[in-house]
């Protein structure tokens, strides 16, 4: 009769010095696939999913490698300084780019309500267009006549 095994969860490898193993690195072709993902503004795990690796083993790799983590963070900053200058310009559909920097960074773009205890009151924004001309405050020059 085969014996049973019990369950025993994923370690990471280690070597005989305990440190960890590097993770499996992340191909070319799977790199493409997560950048242009980030890029359009999904998060790692859906990246991940596209490019068919686990989320964990995305993560250990932007972990371990420096250079990772600074491409991860300027394909985020790509995708929020294409929706932050839509809105900034006025271009049809700049709403749409608002709405998505509010659900997807909502700490750095959502209006925060203070609570009730707070006595601080909320920012509004407003867009001002400016249009030619002198700017507003600045006085005319006077001919002399």
């Amino acid at each position: 009769m085969p014996m049973k095994t019990a369950y025993v969860p994923f370690e990471e490898k280690t070597h005989e010095c305990g440190r960890a193993s590097p993770p499996k690195p992340i191909k070319p072709h799977q790199w493409e696939r997560i950048a242009k993902a980030l890029r359009i503004g999904m998060n790692l795990q859906d990246a991940a999913d596209l490019a068919k690796i686990s989320y964990g083993r995305l993560y250990r790799n932007i972990e371990a490698d420096k250079h990772l983590s600074k491409e991860v963070r300027h394909l985020f900053a790509t995708c929020k300084e294409h929706h932050v200058q839509k809105i900034y310009d006025g271009e049809r559909g700049w709403q749409a780019s608002a709405w998505f920097l509010e659900r997807m960074f909502r700490k750095e773009y959502a209006l925060h309500l203070p609570d009730a205890s707070d006595e601080e009151k909320a920012i509004q924004m407003r867009k001002i267009i400016r249009k030619k001309g002198v700017p507003p405050g600045r006085l005319q020059p006077v001919s002399d006549n």
